[in-house]
């Protein structure tokens, strides 16, 4: 009798929720404050536009408004939702329109929140012409839409089914057999769930930290800093009105995210308007938020009358995508009409930090600012980000100690660890790409790609390839330049794959940089995967802790990331490097197939035809233990075997591409000095002799070691953020030590199985570093005077090799077998015994924190404010 009881209690419940999901979608709920927005092509801004709306019984003019960028926007009465047609009347205009768009937007429109309901893209020609009017009407797909459209208010139908639906399945798990232990579970992981969507909601949805975005924040307000504020000549009127009888541009840039308004100040007439003259006031004014790609975020047509009462106009912007630090400007055009006789629009001093220039028709105003009020959505998201990246390191590191105690397996620990840091990593690309950019030298590398898609060459003519300059998202070459970057095609060449630039003129360019970005990443993370892989699988798994050391090294170099959110050849180095890595790992294995081969043949490859200087190291450290290998086994098998043989096709690719521009430039990589000296000694890379600075010999090694190391521990770019602390802080210590540690190499065993390999390979990493301080020592004092060259980024693609050292030496430790003595076995109660295991561990959790930190974390931080 219970168990039908309890099926006819579930059968009512059913019964409710199907009547309450039938009330929630059939009930007739229909969308409130809807506007209609007409995109056009080929309207002058001024024309009139009249929405025609037939209900069955004929036309009736619902809206009149008044193009601007090329857009019309009408409120649309409920009391027309039931129309049967609709039609646009465009005239005034010298040119014949076409309606491409239309789109419905439903919201609260005061305060900007209008969400898009409707969107049909129309293309037409119009439907007649008339002495200068044109007609449309929208098809009846386009009609049928919009019906359905304003006719549906799917917002509140979602809310109500979420809700019947958690109200039911907790009903039905009350109603089950096993209701007290169901129930009890429910409450635990329904309170988990719950306090998971109070975090997230906390973190991105509500006001926390975001009191300042939330008010307005004005133009000259963020523009003046306090020393400028002092220096402000007293004579000067601290507000000036502009006449609206000609075009307005005020640049700025963004600091906080998501512009949601523009609230811009006039100066009304002072002249007493009668009401017969007040009816004669019929200007407008149109107003348009632009981004750096010239692309329209939002216009609006203001009547001057309304404007000349209220002593402002507000401009709503929908469906804001803006962030913090982009580039907008605010167009203000005086359209069709007549205006009160001295309206003016405000403007008042300023400097341009965040306020940008000010231009009045072809004029410049170099010290003023709009009066104008910004107002955003949200702040940064910055705050939430950083919570977010603590939560989930410290889960890490958590779950990496404590591992044993959730009985999961340490090589499963260690795959989670890795999977973990992978996911943070490519966040890290994200967000380095998101908020940061302006990677090192990507105008030029985007010049190189875009170069060879013009001409169609595989091997470039370095001194015919020029500099693009690009204005957002288009570019073109400009003549009299060159481009420095001498590197090998491969790289770009293999970028030109995914189209990611549209040669739309002789020479103008469309620049897909979002794309070119993400394909460009995507190698860099593979080459990430592999690094991780060959962790997974050459360090022990019995100590995940040394795991999480090993992703936590690759990860803390604060340019390896960030070096590949933008487009630059260092992402094929990287790729290279850790193919010729397992590679040459599998060689000390003794797994010497085809696979091995071709993996440091397709490595060596890789490197040396992305960059000169990865292949070298690379290439340096397989002759080292090549010449090892043969004396110390008294054989020169490693390479006369036939799987050498065959992949020797692999490394004649590059030998053929060395020797072709050998001979035309007579060196086996060009620099801007061999492909055009006069260019050369006209840029900033050479000083003229008299303005060189004086250093002596030991002065300028100081220097330049300085430098070297300081951009191993910083982001050194276009942006950058360089740690000021000394060499032994905690941010910047452990980083720097990922340098020196593999000279324990000399102190351990040869007879280990990577050890020789892994000496061959730092002696190598020692003389291309030596090499590079040679030609940079030698440019400074005897040709160009120039103190550069000296990054660290060109060793970034060896990272997980060095960050394979440390922890391999680390892994010994942990192998080390002390054999028990009578006296060790006596110890006193308490006493904690730090065997070389726990030693090795306890090293690899406190450097794992201190390079986290030292990372990513250290620059969420510090940057913002940098």
């Amino acid at each position: 009798m219970r168990m039908v009881k309890n099926y006819k209690s579930q059968f009512v419940a059913v019964i409710i929720f199907v009547v309450c999901m039938a009330f929630a979608w059939l009930y007739p709920l229909k969308s409130v404050n809807v506007t209609l927005l007409m995109e056009f092509s080929g309207a002058e801004d001024g024309a009139s536009a009249e929405l025609l709306i037939d209900r069955g019984n004929g036309e009736e003019l619902l809206a009149r408004a008044t193009v601007f960028s090329q857009q019309a926007q009408f409120r649309f009465d409920p009391l027309y939702y039931n129309f049967e047609k609709i039609g646009i009347r465009v005239s005034e205009t010298g040119r014949t329109p076409a309606l491409e768009t239309v789109r419905a937007y439903s919201g609260e429109y005061d305060i900007s929140k209008d969400s898009l309901i409707c969107e049909s893209v129309i293309g037409s020609q119009m439907q007649s012409q008339q002495q200068g009017v044109f007609y449309f009407e929208l098809d009846s797909r386009t009609t049928d839409q919009l019906y359905n459209a304003v006719h549906q208010n799917y917002t509140i139908r979602w809310v109500l089914t979420g809700i019947f639906s958690i109200v039911f399945l907790m009903a039905l798990l009350y109603m089950s057999k096993q209701r007290q232990k169901d129930w009890n579970k429910l409450l635990r992981y329904g309170l988990l769930i719950f306090c998971g969507i109070i975090v997230i909601y906390v973190l991105f949805n509500s006001d926390f930290n975001r009191e300042e975005a939330l008010n307005p924040v004005r133009l000259s307000e963020t523009a003046v800093t306090s020393d400028d504020a002092e220096n402000l000549p007293e004579s000067e009127p601290e507000l000036r009105g502009i006449s609206l009888n000609q075009p307005i541009k005020q640049r700025f840039t963004t600091v906080f995210e998501k512009i949601q308004n523009l609230k811009l100040y006039f100066q009304p007439s002072k002249i007493e308007v009668s009401e017969e003259a007040q009816e004669k006031i019929n200007g407008v004014i149109g107003v348009r938020l632009l981004n750096e790609d010239s692309q329209i975020v939002s216009s609006g047509v203001f009547s001057a009358l309304e404007i000349q009462t209220t002593g402002y106009l507000e401009l709503k912007v929908r469906e804001s995508q803006s962030r913090l630090g982009e580039n907008y400007s605010i167009e203000i055009v005086p359209l069709s009409g007549n205006f009160p006789a001295d309206l003016q629009i405000l403007a008042e001093r300023g400097s341009f930090e965040d306020a940008q220039m000010l231009t009045v028709g072809e004029k410049a105003e170099t010290d003023m600012v709009l009066r104008c009020d910004i107002g955003y959505a949200g702040t940064s998201r910055i705050p939430q980000i950083r919570t977010l990246v603590l939560i989930g390191l410290f889960l890490l590191l958590i779950f990496t100690v404590a591992y044993r105690k959730l009985h999961i397996k340490s090589e499963t620990a260690a795959l989670f660890i890795y999977l973990g840091m992978f996911a943070y990593s490519v966040g890290q690309v994200i967000f380095y790409m998101m908020y940061v950019g302006n990677t090192p030298d990507e105008a030029a590398h985007v010049s190189y790609i875009a170069y060879l898609m013009q001409t169609g060459k595989i091997i470039p003519d370095f001194s015919q390839m020029q500099m693009l300059s690009i204005s957002g998202s288009t570019a073109a070459f400009v003549d009299g330049t060159v481009n420095q970057l001498g590197h090998p095609p491969l790289y770009y060449l293999v970028m030109t794959l995914c189209k990611p630039i549209e040669i739309i003129g002789e020479n103008s360019f469309l620049i897909h940089f979002t794309r070119l970005r993400l394909f460009s990443a995507a190698f860099g993370l593979l080459a990430l995967a592999i690094a991780f892989y060959i962790g997974y699988t050459r360090i022990t798994k019995k100590q995940p802790a040394l795991h999480l050391l090993y992703s936590a090294i690759i990860t803390s170099v604060p340019m390896f990331l960030y070096n590949l959110c933008g487009v630059n050849n260092d992402t094929f180095a990287l790729l290279g490097c850790v193919l010729f890595f397992l590679g040459i790992l599998r060689v000390c294995e003794e797994k010497r197939n085809y696979a091995t081969y071709f993996l440091i043949a397709g490595g060596l490859v890789i490197a040396v035809l992305s960059k000169v200087t990865a292949g070298m190291l690379i290439g340096l450290t397989a002759i080292i233990y090549v010449i090892w290998y043969c004396i110390k086994h008294k054989s020169i098998k490693l390479i006369c075997c036939k799987q050498f043989l065959i992949s020797l096709p692999v490394y004649l690719v590059a030998v053929g591409y060395f020797v072709i521009v050998y001979l035309e430039f007579h060196t086996l990589q060009p620099d801007l000095s061999s492909i055009n000296p006069e260019y050369y000694q006209a840029s900033p890379f050479f000083v003229n002799f008299e303005d060189r600075t004086v250093m002596s010999m030991f002065d300028y090694s100081l220097l330049y070691w300085k430098n070297f190391f300081d951009t191993w521990t910083a982001v050194a770019s276009h942006t950058s953020l360089y740690k000021l602390d000394h060499w032994t802080s905690y941010d910047r210590i452990l980083t720097l030590l990922i340098f020196f540690v593999p000279i324990l190499l000399f102190f351990v065993r040869k007879s280990k199985k990577y050890i020789a390999m892994l000496i061959g390979f730092y002696v190598s990493l020692a003389v291309v570093v030596w090499m590079q301080f040679q030609r940079a020592f030698e440019t400074y004092f005897y040709v160009a005077g120039y103190t550069g060259a000296y990054q660290t980024r060109y060793y970034l693609c060896v990272l997980p090799i060095l960050a394979f050292i440390a922890v391999y030496l680390l892994q010994m430790l942990t192998e080390r077998k002390e054999k028990p003595s009578a006296e060790s076995e006596r110890c006193h109660e308490g006493m904690i015994i730090l065997s070389p295991n726990r030693v090795a561990v306890t090293i690899s959790i406190v450097a794992s924190i201190g390079l986290l930190y030292s990372g990513f974390v250290y620059f969420l931080f510090n940057y913002f404010g940098y």
